[in-house]
């Protein structure tokens, strides 16, 4: 397949083309800077030969992604992607990072940066000849898609949406999220809405912040512990994902998550057990909001979502517990392991 990737040097982006392109894929990242892909894949790839296609189809040897040119000035991505017509797929992953205090001016990053990425996404692929263009999209998009969202934040003014707090602001931003995707319908693309838990894995995302204090001595129930978590391992992600792009009875949304969530209690006291730390020091809610401000709903409210069509469909979770995905990502292993082959 020929994978074109927005947001692929991000930790989901980068465990995703490792993937495929051990599988001998094609993968094309559209990104700002193009060293950019180099850097990512000497991190993140092991040290093994990658072998993908040419434009011309003479599988000429490529290492890594293939960069190519979007959101500047001067740049004709449209250009490069029709030199590796056609194309089979495309995937969403674009938009900032929804960690840190959630400031007036952060919320509104979060939100426009994830529908610029996508209109953009979609106006590149309109402007590809129709024999060109993916079968597929598969568009990033959160679990809090699920929760209920107030009319005027759906369909009202940005400022509707930046008026909600904290889970609802994230539910909002997620459904406008999912409708900017869902004009790729009628390009006639099968369209996905990937619903992310939270993302476990060592290089980065809330996992190693969930670990430290633990590491510390310091660990223990936060707010009372009784949060729900729907939590998914990295590999996980990289396996629904690939199965959305094979299977192609799946569209709309894709709850990627693990089979069995967990309250913040559980998780604290299984990373505890695991790291032989004590699991004792509380952290009340008032000192979450004071810190993380919105952001701390998540810790403090959280809620339960299974992975519905996954399990419809007989997907095979590698970590479907926190204890094995704790045995995997909290075990001494050579560089490259827990994530997906």
């Amino acid at each position: 397949m020929r994978i074109v990737i927005a947001g692929g040097s991000g930790l989901i982006g980068r465990d995703l083309t490792r993937s495929l392109l051990e599988d001998g894929h094609t993968v094309l990242w559209l990104t700002r800077n193009p060293r950019l892909s180099d850097r990512a894949v000497i991190a993140a790839t092991p040290p093994a030969e990658r072998t993908t296609l040419s434009p011309s189809g003479s599988g000429a040897s490529l290492p890594g992604p293939i960069p190519v040119s979007w959101l500047a000035a001067d740049a004709r991505p449209e250009d490069e992607l029709e030199r590796y017509a056609p194309l089979d797929a495309a995937v969403n992953l674009a938009g900032t990072t929804i960690d840190g205090r959630w400031t007036p001016a952060k919320k509104r990053h979060i939100l426009e940066s994830r529908l610029r990425a996508t209109d953009a996404l979609l106006e590149l692929l309109e402007r590809l000849p129709a024999e060109a263009r993916p079968r597929i999209l598969i568009s990033a998009s959160a679990v809090e898609a699920r929760l209920p969202v107030p009319p005027e934040a759906e369909t009202g003014p940005t400022e509707a949406v930046l008026r909600e707090r904290g889970l609802s602001f994230l539910a909002a931003v997620t459904r406008r999220w999912e409708t900017a995707a869902g004009r790729a319908e009628a390009l006639g693309l099968r369209t996905v809405f990937a619903r992310f838990g939270v993302v476990f894995a060592r290089e980065g995302g809330a996992f190693p912040r969930l670990v430290l204090p633990y590491r510390l001595f310091a660990g223990g129930p936060i707010a009372g512990g009784r949060a729900w978590v729907s939590w998914v391992h990295i590999a996980d992600v990289v396996g629904l994902i690939r199965l959305a792009l094979e299977d192609d009875t799946v569209a709309g949304p894709l709850h990627i998550t693990a089979p069995n969530p967990a309250t913040m209690e559980a998780i604290g006291r299984a990373v505890a057990a695991r790291l032989r730390r004590p699991h004792w020091l509380p952290v009340p809610a008032f000192a979450l909001r004071l810190a993380l401000g919105e952001m701390s709903d998540l810790l403090i409210r959280g809620h339960r979502v299974l992975p519905e069509e996954a399990l419809a469909r007989g997907y095979a979770f590698r970590f479907p517990t926190v204890e094995t995905a704790l045995q995997d990502l909290l075990s001494p292993s050579p560089a490259g392991s827990g994530t997906p082959a």
